[in-house]
């Protein structure tokens, strides 16, 4: 069996760590414009298992010796900083394609974690620790799901085409 690459792997691991920074912090802002609604309520569910999920990742670091990358995770939180003048919610998001694209945005972030969690699978015999990658899998599943019909319902709402002058005249 071919030895794992633990430098490879930390650098993995890192960049996904990175990601859920950002997706964090992204879930928050939306969290605190949505606190009374569902959307609001499933960003907190989220949040909490990608919480949980950051330590599985410093756990598997730690495991190989290895640390988190600083590097890593400042430019994730940069990156965050600079979508807020593009994705998210707020005052001046009146369409509602702001929250739309960071809906979108998380998606794709989700589906990158449960590929996460599928590939740690596939390598769980090489793994330091003996996490369920299948139960991680299938939660992240699971949050593509709901993110999905989240996202359609407000990519409905924000490019529905506003009526023309000619067709509110007739």
């Amino acid at each position: 069996m071919p030895q794992r690459d633990d430098d490879a792997l930390a650098t993995y691991l890192n960049d996904h760590l990175a990601g859920s920074v950002a997706a964090l912090q992204l879930m928050g802002r939306i969290c605190e414009q949505h606190t009374e609604c569902n959307l609001g309520r499933l960003m907190a569910e989220l949040r909490a298992d990608v919480e949980a999920e950051q330590v599985h990742l410093r756990e598997l670091l730690a495991a190989m010796d290895k640390s988190e990358s600083q590097v890593a995770q400042t430019i994730a939180w940069v990156g965050e900083r600079l979508t807020r003048l593009k994705l998210g919610t707020g005052e001046h998001d009146d369409s509602g394609l702001m929250l739309f694209e960071a809906l979108e945005a998380l998606l794709l972030g989700f589906t990158g974690r449960r590929a996460l969690w599928c590939m740690l699978h596939d390598l769980r015999d090489q793994m330091p620790l003996p996490l369920d990658f299948d139960a991680l899998a299938a939660r992240a599943s699971d949050h593509i799901t709901r993110l999905e019909v989240l996202r359609l319902s407000t990519g409905r709402l924000a490019l529905q085409l506003a009526p023309t002058a000619s067709a509110t005249a007739s």
